[in-house]
């Protein structure tokens, strides 16, 4: 039994910080999928690219691959916020029928 509560205590220390971390990536995310509506898409792509290159360059990656590198992130930053807004959109029918 102390086991078993030992290896529970364990897990949930050991999992909630990727939780918080995972909830905080979303709302993040979501943020900027919103914000994407005012600025332009084209716009925060190239914005969120450049900075996770930059970040990339000063964390030791190759400057060789850095063009490979932004377009893939560019790639990426679409697709996420395209999808955020497909779970915005599901969200606010959901809400919607719930209060009609």
């Amino acid at each position: 039994m102390v086991r078993l509560t030992r290896l529970t205590f364990f897990g949930v220390r050991f999992i909630v910080p990727w939780v918080i971390r995972s909830i905080s990536m979303a709302l993040r995310m979501c943020f900027v999928a919103i914000a994407s509506l005012w600025t332009g898409v084209p716009n925060a792509c190239r914005l969120i690219a450049s900075m996770y290159v930059e970040r990339a360059i000063q964390n030791g990656f190759p400057t060789l691959y850095s063009r490979y590198l932004y377009n893939a992130i560019c790639v990426m930053v679409f697709v996420v916020i395209v999808l955020f807004w497909l779970a915005i959109a599901q969200i606010t029918v959901f809400v919607t029928n719930w209060l009609i």
